[in-house]
């Protein structure tokens, strides 16, 4: 087919370096319905090589990813560096490949299970299980009818809408809207492996939703003794497996994560040491309290702190069931698992523990902890001062 302005020349590194950049691909038609795509979005060096398709009988879109075009790597230098005949040849090859598929339009609920399974390899036991929830109890009962080629930008507002609900405010909003957008990025990894797969043409319904802004703040839930305590009766009561994750919050201040991941040998009762191997900054030593000292020496081997199953924690389960002791203990609503970090460092602060101490065994900065728990390092300082 000719070269003209709906089918600019992609066929060389010089014709392709003289195109504009811009978001949308350069298309090029090789034969009704097929086109091949050229697009560089980004500042990188090489574009990337699309193709897409309209089936006539059914009116289905497709499209796909082929691999990156010969900018500046040699034709075949890796199996995704392709020419532009490489690419054409690519893009037939693709289109044979559709046409033994289904007619059967794709839904939502078919892309969540196909992320899952594609997700299952790679990811470890815990994250898949997670993202297994979030899919079937977030995604699918509002969206999972829905054909893909049929979602709507309106669909996915409405949807994140019906994530926050209308019956909270303040702190409580903030959360709920925090726990949305986390939803809403999973949603769009489901969405854009559909993408990849060429189920669907475009991208544009939701790329064009914008997650809630200013919803990361921290909550500045700290709690007294007395409110600990009551906490810690709640969640023993509840499960004595959560209450004594609860009581790991609260005396080391790590973060869910790396309580959840710790495992017997992670654990020095000489030193009174737990190693975090893989944390949020980095590997670091956090010195151990009496208490947490006592309730990790009774684990002999396998995870620090096993859920009811045996098992490793998931994050979706602790917040349940940390919003079910909450409620029991009569705490604020914004009460969730990070609280309890909040409440170990503002303890450390006002029991006089050097910050700088306080911000190595938690695995953050000085600057951090000045900023956050100012009001509580006043209260040392204050003292010394006297």
């Amino acid at each position: 087919m000719p070269r003209t302005a709906a089918n600019p020349s992609l066929s060389t590194r010089t014709a392709r370096s003289r195109l504009e950049r811009r978001t949308a691909p350069y298309w090029f038609t090789l034969s009704p319905g097929l086109a091949v795509g050229y697009s560089r979005r980004g500042g990188g060096p090489a574009g990337s090589w699309l193709a897409r398709y309209r089936d006539a009988r059914t009116g289905q879109r497709y499209q796909t990813h082929l691999g990156t075009a010969d900018d500046v790597l040699d034709p075949g230098t890796t199996p995704d560096v392709l020419s532009w005949s490489g690419a054409q040849a690519a893009a037939r090859a693709w289109v044979d490949g559709l046409a033994g598929t289904t007619a059967r339009r794709k839904t939502v609920a078919d892309a969540c299970r196909a992320y899952l399974a594609d997700l299952e390899g790679r990811a470890t036991p815990r994250g898949y299980e997670d993202a297994a929830l979030r899919s079937r109890g977030r995604i699918e009962p509002q969206l999972g009818r829905i054909a893909l080629t049929e979602l709507t930008t309106d669909d996915i507002r409405g949807w994140m809408a019906w994530l926050v609900g209308d019956d909270a405010t303040g702190d409580a909003l903030r959360a709920r809207r925090n726990t949305a957008n986390r939803v809403f990025h999973q949603l769009k990894a489901t969405l854009n492996h559909a993408f990849r797969e060429g189920w669907v043409a475009t991208d544009l319904a939701w790329r064009r939703v914008r997650p809630f802004a200013r919803v990361e703040s921290a909550r500045d839930v700290f709690l007294t003794d007395d409110e600990c305590d009551v906490l810690l009766r709640a969640a023993d009561a509840l499960m004595p497996e959560f209450g004594r994750l609860v009581l790991a919050g609260l005396e080391t201040g790590c973060r869910l994560g790396e309580l959840t991941a710790a495992t017997v040998a992670d654990f020095d009762a000489v030193e009174g040491v737990l190693h975090i191997r893989a944390g949020k900054t980095g590997a670091r030593d956090v010195w151990l309290s009496e208490a947490a000292i006592t309730l990790f020496k009774k684990v002999k081997r396998g995870l620090l702190l096993p859920d009811d199953r045996g098992v490793q924690w998931y994050r979706e389960k602790v917040g349940h069931l940390m919003r079910r002791v909450a409620a029991d203990a009569e705490l604020p609503s914004e009460t969730v698992f990070y609280s309890l970090r909040h409440t170990h460092i503002s303890r450390c602060l006002v029991r006089g523990i050097p910050a700088q101490l306080v911000a190595e065994n938690c695995g953050t900065s000085v600057r951090m902890i000045e900023r956050n728990y100012g009001k509580f390092h006043n209260v040392t300082r204050r003292a010394a001062f006297r």
